[in-house]
């Protein structure tokens, strides 16, 4: 499964490159800018989606955590939330192990 995600990311990276001189006179038209956001966040949701079924403990404490600072700081940059909650990752999984409620 782990294989799979690393798989479509490689291909996702490669066509962005491939494709990015076509990408660049497309992605100004008004059509492809409404709907590329949700493109983006719908393929990374599929990949959050299969990783939250198979490891829903590791992931509890980071999507709480990640809800519960976009609630109270809405303004919170992207890169700095992405950070934390891979942080945050880390140590509830590293927890978990050390109390034994990850197999």
């Amino acid at each position: 499964m782990v294989s799979s995600m690393i798989i479509l990311i490689a291909v996702i990276a490669v066509g962005i490159f491939i494709l990015n001189p076509v990408f660049s006179e497309i992605k100004d038209t008004p059509i492809v800018k409404s709907v590329l956001p949700y493109v983006t966040a719908a393929l990374f949701g599929a990949l959050a989606a299969s990783y939250l079924r198979k490891y829903w403990k590791i992931a509890v404490a980071p999507v709480l955590v990640g809800v519960i600072v976009l609630v109270f700081s809405p303004l919170f940059g992207v890169g700095t939330l992405v950070f934390v909650t891979i942080v945050v990752s880390v140590i509830s999984a590293l927890l978990l192990t050390k109390f034994k409620l990850l197999k």
